[in-house]
């Protein structure tokens, strides 16, 4: 497959090699190969998949808790008065109750530890790494740091990556400016041509006297 700069040449067109690494900075932040278009759509439909795969897992606990509950209905109608009996179906119950709590929580946890996960790795997929092992290590470090999410957003990402920058700045790959080439500076022309001056020993033109 062609890369970018290879099309442009069949096209006779060419980007100077000092604004490569501004021209692929651009390409980076706006574009992206199909190769990465199919990694992506391939993490999303195992995203995906892992949210079905809980949410059915979720759906059997609530049935499980409704049969469960029936039952229990039909042992407290079974059981009339009998004090004994009614304890231990009020230990039955308590004892239900904490665990589809317990389950309510973990299947919530997990829902956000998967959002986090897939957040984490598209922000990751956004920066510039000078190798696949340094890509790992800050994709790690970045899951176990555990950020807060709200409505989808990390908040504190951009300073994680900023202190991380300060602490292994060979991870990432140098980011190159080029200053715009000042316009050359020109005195201004006289558009007068230059006119000799008066000679010291000229004789002046003397007033007539009447």
């Amino acid at each position: 497959m062609k890369n970018i700069y290879e099309i442009l040449k069949s096209f006779r067109l060419e980007v100077p090699e000092d604004k490569k690494a501004d021209f692929d900075k651009m390409l980076n932040e706006n574009y992206k190969t199909q190769a990465e278009v199919n990694n992506l759509n391939g993490k999303l439909t195992k995203a995906e998949s892992e949210r079905d795969a809980l949410q059915v897992k979720y759906n059997d606990d609530i049935k499980q808790r409704d049969t469960d509950l029936a039952d229990l209905k039909q042992k407290l109608a079974d059981a009339g008065t009998d004090a004994e009996t009614l304890k231990n179906l009020q230990t039955d119950f308590d004892t239900l109750k904490t665990n589809y709590a317990n389950a309510q929580a973990d299947y919530q946890k997990q829902l956000n530890k998967q959002a986090y996960e897939f957040a984490i790795k598209e922000k990751t997929n956004g920066l510039q790494f000078t190798s696949n092992s340094a890509k790992k290590a800050f994709l790690s470090d970045a899951l176990a740091k555990n950020l807060t999410m709200d409505n989808g957003n990390i908040l504190g990402f951009d300073d994680f990556v900023n202190a991380y920058k300060e602490q292994d700045a060979g991870a990432f790959v140098v980011e190159t400016t080029t200053e715009e080439p000042k316009p050359p500076m020109f005195g201004s022309k006289s558009t007068k041509k230059d006119e000799p001056s008066p000679k010291a020993d000229e004789p002046k033109e003397r007033p007539l006297i009447w």
